[in-house]
């Protein structure tokens, strides 16, 4: 065990005292710890982070919102309610309407392909579960 530990900022924390020395060189407590560094020790590592479904969960919300935020994705449900109800009396919708029709499906399809994503992530918990790969491509 060492007299410092990592953190997953610029940070470090004295294990005796539980401080959390900040980057600013200027502080007197970063100042012994670069001089112990510098006298060849060497703090523990970062803990690592455990990947939780709830923080796999948030991902995946981040995610739709910064493509659909609600007010969108209510728009668009709303704007299917009135597709429906024009195909219903009408008995179809026009080229235009079928266009918009395709366009909010395919929004929702890129959703449920997100939680999709999501709930194989939740099965295995990787430490990169942040990484764009294990992601659909956002909509454009």
């Amino acid at each position: 065990m060492s007299d410092y530990k990592l953190t997953s900022s610029d940070d470090v924390i004295e294990i005796g005292t539980g401080r959390v020395i900040p980057s600013d060189m200027r502080n007197r407590h970063r100042i012994k710890f670069d001089a112990w560094i510098a006298a060849g020790n060497t703090p523990d590592p970062v803990d690592p982070v455990i990947v939780t479904t709830d923080m796999v969960k948030a991902e995946a919300r981040r995610r739709i919102l910064d493509n659909f935020p609600e007010w969108k994705q209510a728009n668009m449900t709303a704007r299917m309610v009135e597709l429906n109800k024009i195909r219903a009396d009408a008995g179809s919708w026009t080229a235009n309407e079928q266009t918009e029709v395709a366009a909010i499906q395919s929004a929702w399809d890129w959703v449920k392909s997100v939680r999709a994503a999501s709930d194989g992530l939740e099965l295995s918990l990787p430490a990169d579960y942040l990484d764009d790969g294990h992601w659909p491509a956002p909509v454009v």
